[in-house]
């Protein structure tokens, strides 16, 4: 309850670096679309007018639980739990949300265009009304799987079946709605309903993972330029790995996330697996064990000057192995693990 420069047309003026008519322009053009979104809702019947305000209303939620950390904190506490919030989730968050919204009105017009000839001859109205029975259920299942609050940089394959789950299941009430609603549509409607619900959740989730992939292929182009540059360049390091498990994949996020500042050229994975051999990890070959390194061939081919131990499944004799390998062909080694140090031990219960 203190004065701060942290309310909305602050922040307006801020994002305008300064520039008043650009933040008043902004806050004109806020305005303006929510009087246009007040024009739509008179263009609608009663009943769809209500399905729109209501999938407003849950959008507008979304974006204001994201951004109740500066505005109407007093307030926003009883809407959310209370606790700091990153700034970048306010920003993400109302991204988020206008990207679904016009992802599902792009592939609507898409499917319009397609299926024109199956489709029946409705009014412009009509199509709106359908429009809505389709994207109030699948913002509110996304909203019920927690899409918004998740982090896509660094999500799971649980999290993208979430989002197929929460669409396949919006998709199906909005069918049974315009099952009951409107009787005559239903089957006409059928084959348009089941292309958009199986094309949303694909877009959907590639909207979601589109810049992790896109560093993802910075991360292996930089990657690749460096065991190039190697060739010439001593202090490149050339790295094999031993061991394709989770260690090494965490070791590899670090590298995307560091990829500028990399002088670590990642050229492939040992693993004693025999039915590893020939695949790949993360765009790493996996050549077998390292005794194949033996090979004078492939050893020329690869030219390690390191190797960095990625599993802890490496008992003493086998360690001594590679140590002693790695020594006679003057290759470095080091061990790279995921571990647990406790730095406050655990307080015994009081007795009473």
């Amino acid at each position: 309850m203190t004065a701060d420069r942290d309310h909305v047309h602050h922040r307006f003026l801020q994002w305008a670096q300064g520039n008043q008519r650009l933040a008043v322009g902004g806050l004109y053009a806020l305005a303006s679309g929510l009087v246009l979104l007040g024009f739509v809702t008179l263009l609608l019947r009663a009943g769809n007018a209500t399905a729109f305000l209501l999938g407003f209303l849950l959008v507008a939620a979304v974006v204001l639980r994201a951004m109740t950390n500066v505005e109407f904190w007093d307030a926003g506490r009883l809407l959310t739990k209370p606790g700091a919030r990153n700034g970048r989730r306010a920003i993400a968050v109302p991204l988020y949300v206008v990207a679904d919204l016009a992802t599902m009105w792009g592939l609507f017009r898409a499917l319009r265009w397609v299926l024109a000839d199956s489709l029946p001859s409705l009014p412009y109205i009509a199509w709106l009304n359908i429009l809505l029975a389709y994207a109030v259920p699948v913002i509110a299942g996304l909203v019920a799987v927690r899409a918004y609050d998740r982090i896509w940089g660094r999500s799971t394959r649980k999290d993208s079946f979430s989002i197929l789950v929460a669409v396949l299941v919006a998709s199906a009430i909005s069918h049974l709605g315009i099952v009951y609603f409107a009787p005559p549509l239903a089957k006409p409607l059928l084959r348009f309903h089941l292309f958009y619900a199986l094309l949303l959740p694909a877009l959907l989730i590639f909207l979601r993972l589109a810049k992790t992939a896109f560093l993802q292929c910075v991360a292996v182009a930089e990657n690749n330029r460096l065991k190039r540059a190697s060739a010439t360049d001593a202090t490149i390091e050339r790295v094999l790995f031993y061991g394709a498990g989770v260690n090494l994949r965490a070791y590899i996020t670090l590298y995307e996330v560091n990829v500028t500042r990399n002088r670590v050229a990642m050229i492939g994975v040992l693993d004693d697996n025999p039915g590893l051999r020939g695949r790949i990890f993360r765009d790493l070959p996996i050549f077998g064990p390292l005794e194949d390194l033996a090979d004078e061939r492939l050893f020329r081919h690869l030219r390690p000057t390191r190797i960095i131990l990625t599993t802890p499944a490496i008992g003493p004799e086998r360690l001594a192995d590679i140590e002693r390998f790695c020594q006679e062909r003057h290759i470095a080694v080091s061990r790279c693990a995921i571990s647990e140090e406790e730095l406050l031990p655990h307080a015994p219960a009081a007795t009473r």
